[in-house]
């Protein structure tokens, strides 16, 4: 769902039974800034290679007025201070809701690292689930305006 709509500001989870994050991987894995490996920002080069050539071949084709091939959308990507890539996945997305479910502290980590590649203005909702007091204030001190528990 994600790999083919970019364009979500919300997804609301809430209410839905989710005992942990694992039923959570492919979402997660679709938002944020993730580390590209060297074969991955190869194979993304290639891509950006035959995006500019089909945008080369819609200009002749637009010229002439034959139709125009679909141009493929690619993430944008970015580099660190320390040199590697970074793809960065559903920019637009700002909300996901998880209010109300079963999550505990065995989902801390996963959630936390998800939250960490996020980008600014991004929520995640994690009210009225049954995470302990410890991790209650862990997701408090360590991201106090993307986690709202």
């Amino acid at each position: 769902m994600l790999e083919q709509n970019r364009t979500l500001e919300y997804i609301g989870l809430a209410r839905n039974g989710i005992r942990s994050a694992e039923p959570l991987t492919d979402i997660l894995n679709a938002i944020g800034r993730k580390p590209m490996s060297a074969e991955e920002l190869e194979a993304y080069r290639n891509k950006e290679k035959d995006r500019e050539a089909i945008i080369e071949k819609n200009k002749k084709a637009k010229a002439k007025r034959q139709a125009e091939e679909p141009v493929p959308y690619l993430d944008p990507i970015e580099q660190s201070e320390d040199g590697r890539w970074y793809i960065l996945r559903n920019q637009k997305l700002k909300i996901l809701n998880l209010a109300m479910n079963l999550l505990d502290k065995n989902s801390r980590e996963r959630l936390e690292s998800f939250v960490s590649e996020t980008s600014e203005g991004f929520q995640l909702v994690l009210k009225e689930n049954e995470f302990d007091d410890k991790t209650k204030e862990f997701f408090k001190r360590r991201h106090p305006q993307k986690v709202f528990i």
